[in-house]
């Protein structure tokens, strides 16, 4: 009897101490006014959509935030001064993401981080921030043939002599 009394206050001591795993809250519900109130489920958020939200990733947001979040995404988010009407379907590479943001806080007060582009900023972005310290090259694509057709062809060879030797 004085055995399960004790299991029993344990169990409960233990139990009111213990840490329990954080329970899904939105990252950008203290971020906002009091009219925009978090609504709907928590969605985790992407690496990108975490760039947009300027939070860690693996954080979580409502559905209202979710939706506030893909609509600010959906502009041009780099800082050239000139945009065309039309976003890239192609996302911005990482690796311009550091340039990006220090001469868009730099030159625009007003600059939010994204992951969207315009046609006009991808074809002209690599000129214009070459010559910047933050500016990373694109890595190079790998070529089709040169050694792989080479051992394409010894393999090919190798192939049809073992078939005609016996």
């Amino acid at each position: 009897m004085k055995t399960c009394v004790f299991i029993v206050v344990v169990v409960v001591v233990g139990l009111s101490r213990a840490k329990f795993p954080a329970e899904k809250t939105c990252c950008l519900s203290s971020k906002t006014r009091e009219k925009n109130v978090c609504r709907g489920r928590m969605i985790g958020l992407s690496t990108e959509m975490a760039r947009v939200a300027e939070v860690d990733r693996g954080n979580f947001v409502c559905v209202f935030h979710w939706h506030q979040l893909r609509t600010r995404n959906n502009i041009c988010s780099c800082p050239l001064p000139t945009h065309s009407a039309t976003l890239s379907s192609t996302p911005i590479p990482e690796r311009l993401y550091r340039v990006f943001d220090e001469e868009g806080r730099k030159k625009m007060p007003s600059y939010r981080p994204g992951t969207r582009w315009c046609t006009s900023c991808r074809r002209n972005a690599d000129k214009t921030f070459s010559s910047k310290e933050e500016y990373q090259t694109p890595k190079k694509r790998k070529t089709v043939g040169g050694n792989n057709t080479y051992r394409l062809l010894q393999v090919k060879s190798l192939i049809s002599f073992l078939l005609t030797s016996f």
